[in-house]
């Protein structure tokens, strides 16, 4: 999955619960500016998120930093 895939389902978040997990697998994955470019998307979902179980899910795929 490429950034581009990403900012796709990026707009899905926090509707789409997956969301942090497939960003990820996409991240861990990817290599040079598109990993780059997807770990600095995350903050997308720290912004987006409205819930205490959307700040959960995140924080159980990528941690809380």
């Amino acid at each position: 999955m490429d950034f581009q895939q990403i900012t796709k389902l990026i707009s899905e978040w926090p509707k789409n619960k997956e969301v942090p997990q497939l960003m990820k697998a996409a991240f861990d994955k990817a290599t040079g500016e598109d990993k780059n470019l997807i770990g600095r998307a995350t903050e997308a979902l720290y912004s987006a998120a409205n819930t205490e179980k959307d700040f959960d899910l995140i924080f159980k795929y990528w941690g809380e930093s």
